[in-house]
């Protein structure tokens, strides 16, 4: 019962590690229940021909468990893949003291120990340090280069899955299991090259596109401040003859006519100086032009929405060590949230500060909320909200965009009915503080 055990173990981890989005645990174990009875089926049943209807049974499981996420089922084949290099590398042992892996079941247990613990690690760091860190700019992928990609994907495995039925047919050669691995590897670093392919050419055009977003944002950007500029004009010229017209009411100290003249007359002219441009002039300070364009239209999106937001930013502020579409991606996660959960109460306000300490940067985002009847932490969770007909995808994405970056730490807390999101991100070296 051990060996049908290791084993299931075995392919349930090539694939479920590399998935990028993860799947709940009852998918998990419907995969590994799956895979265990296929190693406890009795001969003949349990052959290669049985192998390909439970791998696809598996991978249904995968693609219905993610919602129907194409690159999730792509990255479980290729994990698939990949483990068959990982079968040859335990037997390497077997080999070298001239055993064939047919005379090897004495020591079958301890070789699946190696199979799964090899699995794990070098699937797991794959995933890690070469999935994870690219799939910002994959969910960009067209829906028809995911396609290919999977058909390239299922092609291999079929191919492998055919080199096996074959080896197990008889009359065929025993060189067969060795052309299994030697296709299965191939197709596995293909699909990884084409991977690493995608991804180039995919960031290359976030790039071009974001490129295009900042200008249009900074063009906006210069015309709000070009015409604060003339409203401040306007009133430089006009101060005078305003406090020209005061002279006759301070002379004849009639308060009461001054006080009506001021708020019925002169204060409605100063509305000409709201706020707002005040507001948005102080993002000059931001260095990163991307992270400045992020911010002006997040702001303006907060002000067109008649919230009462204050910003908090004193001091110039350099590039930071994290990407900087992560950054952007993580900050307007946050503002996003922030502002819908702010235009849902009678208060309506958003505060953003952002504060340069000696080696970190801090960005506070507080707004306030409707009273919290749950815990903190179950705000992200995925597929839970607070707010009616949302997915709760959100700060859900927000926790996956974080959790592989090293850069990066978020708190949050709760009080007095409203929510702060404290993101901590250090800075370059050649930006910190002598």
């Amino acid at each position: 019962m051990l060996i049908p055990l290791l084993s299931a173990l075995y392919v349930t981890a090539s694939l479920t590690c590399l998935l990028y989005k993860r799947i709940k645990p009852l998918c998990c174990a419907c995969i590994f229940i799956c895979c265990f009875i296929f190693y406890i089926l009795p001969e003949p049943v349990s052959t290669a021909w049985f192998f390909i209807p439970s791998l696809a049974a598996t991978e249904l499981v995968i693609y219905l468990g993610s919602r129907r996420n194409l690159f999730n089922v792509i990255l479980s084949l290729t994990g698939y893949l990949f483990a068959m290099p990982v079968q040859a590398l335990a037997a390497i042992p077997l080999r070298l003291q001239g055993r064939p892996d047919a005379a090897a079941a004495d020591l079958a247990v301890p070789r699946l120990l190696l199979m799964c613990l090899l699995t794990f690690l070098f699937l797991g760091l794959l995933q890690k340090y070469f999935i994870a860190p690219r799939m910002a700019a994959l969910e960009s992928c067209p829906v028809y280069l995911r396609r290919l990609l999977l058909f390239e994907v299922l092609t291999g495995a079929g191919i492998t899955s055919l080199c096996l039925l074959c080896g197990e047919s008889p009359g065929y050669p025993p060189e067969f299991p060795t052309l299994y691995g030697l296709t299965a590897s191939g197709v596995a670093l293909a699909t990884a090259a084409v991977f690493y392919g995608m991804h180039g050419i995919l960031r290359e055009n976030l790039a071009l596109r974001q490129e295009r977003e900042q200008t249009a944002a900074m063009g906006e950007y210069t015309a709000r401040l070009e015409r604060l500029y003339e409203d401040m004009r306007v009133l430089r010229h006009d101060y005078r003859n305003i406090l020209a017209t005061l002279q006759d009411y301070i002379n004849s100290t009639d308060c009461s006519e001054l006080r009506q003249y001021f708020h019925e007359t002169l204060l409605p002219g100063f509305g000409v100086l709201s706020d707002d441009g005040f507001i948005l002039g102080r993002l000059r300070l931001i260095e990163e032009p991307a992270l400045k364009s992020l911010l002006y239209t997040k702001l303006s999106s907060a002000l067109s929405r008649k919230l009462n937001l204050s910003l908090e930013l004193a001091e110039a502020v350099p590039q930071t060590a994290l990407n900087t579409l992560d950054l952007c991606r993580i900050l307007g996660i946050l503002l996003d949230n922030a502002m819908e959960a702010a235009s849902e109460t009678d208060r309506r306000t958003l505060h953003m500060a952002i504060i340069r300490l000696e080696s970190d940067i801090v960005f506070i985002v507080r707004n306030s909320t409707l009273p919290l009847r749950v815990p903190v932490s179950r705000l992200f969770q995925k597929d839970f909200s607070t707010r009616k007909g949302h997915t709760g995808l959100g700060l859900a994405t927000l926790t996956e965009l974080i959790s592989p970056l090293s850069a990066v730490t978020l708190s949050t807390d709760y009080s007095g009915e409203e929510l702060t999101q404290t993101l901590t991100v250090i800075q370059k070296k050649e930006n910190l503080r002598k």
